[in-house]
């Protein structure tokens, strides 16, 4: 379905009509396939006829205008990828000036035999873009729409018509179906109720079936077991409260251990904490220098020069003593 002309109809009926336009299966499930599953009285047919590209039409527009309205919709378009040349195309040698020289890279790219003269696109030699009959590639689409050929029409089919309280569908072909609804229709309450016995239900598991036993205008809706404990906010806040409480006390407790074991570490003073850590790293490079069989002068040396550093710490914090 080509979407942007698809969307001047929806324009044309966005007052009075819904478009649905999926997967034929759930739109088919949600009418009914069969007479014991149809939402109302002879839709299953209508389901039959959901196959390949086709859509729904609600409306309360008159069947006459809206069959009137479809039957001289005709609208040209570019081609698409598959669909089949209604002419030949071809292009001469030359100056292509339809197109600007920033474009020349991706005709090449797209099989034009084309150069840039003096900042002009230039057809080297004579091009045949397409031939009559010829099943179209996604490069030739793409070409034609450059030079704006339009090989195809866009239209739109009405295959059947089912109005509520009448007679059977009228079924004319495949294709796009219509279907009329009158202004009053069945209400359907969004409450679901109890699971009763004996109900039909379809074979998707995204659709709960309906009540049939039931007059038109009073279908519940019956959901599955799973389905209600997901609608169940209280339920659902719950659970959310009782995890995020675990997950904090548990939080709370890491760090309480961990600042029980590394606490006296954290708040020892500077000249305890520096002078040890460089004391460790050193030692480590003069393990794995004398491994290797490098000098270690430079490292020992280093290290007797914490013990300076460890003096010059504590007589800034007021931690240095002399023995008298």
């Amino acid at each position: 379905m080509r979407s942007t002309k698809f969307i001047e109809i929806r324009q044309k009926y966005k007052n009075n009509s819904h478009f649905f336009y999926g997967k034929n299966n759930v739109m088919a499930i949600a009418l009914g396939k069969t007479s014991s599953t149809e939402y109302a009285r002879e839709l299953n047919k209508i389901s039959g006829l959901l196959k390949g590209e086709c859509g729904l039409m609600f409306t309360n527009d008159d069947h006459d205008s809206v069959k009137k309205y479809f039957d001289e919709l005709y609208m040209s378009d570019f081609a698409r990828c598959g669909q089949t040349a209604i002419s030949t195309v071809e292009l001469c040698e030359g100056p292509l000036t339809q197109f600007p020289f920033s474009l020349e890279p991706q005709l090449r790219k797209l099989g034009l035999p084309t150069k840039l003269e003096k900042g002009i696109v230039t057809l080297i030699s004579h091009y045949v873009v397409c031939k009559d009959g010829d099943k179209l590639t996604a490069d030739q689409c793409r070409l034609l729409k450059l030079l704006g050929y339009k090989m195809s029409t866009f239209h739109v089919k009405l295959s059947a018509h089912w109005r509520k309280n009448t007679k059977p569908p009228i079924i004319n072909g495949p294709s796009t179906t219509t279907i009329q609804k009158q202004p009053q229709t069945a209400f359907v309450p969004t409450k679901i109720s109890r699971q009763t016995e004996n109900l039909k239900f379809s074979e998707s598991k995204a659709y709960f079936g309906i009540d049939k036993r039931k007059p038109l205008d009073e279908v519940t809706v019956v959901a599955s077991q799973s389905y209600l404990e997901v609608c169940d906010s209280a339920a659902h806040k719950r659970k959310v409260t009782a995890s995020f409480l675990s997950s904090f006390a548990v939080v709370c407790f890491y760090f309480w251990y961990s600042r029980k074991d590394y606490g006296g570490f954290l708040n020892a003073p500077k000249y305890e904490v520096v002078p040890t850590l460089k004391r460790y790293a050193l030692r480590k490079q003069i393990e794995e220098a004398h491994k290797r069989g490098k000098d270690t002068t430079y490292l020992r040396a280093t290290l007797d020069y914490v013990d300076v550093e460890e003096a010059i710490y504590r007589a800034e914090e007021g931690a240095f003593t002399l023995d008298i």
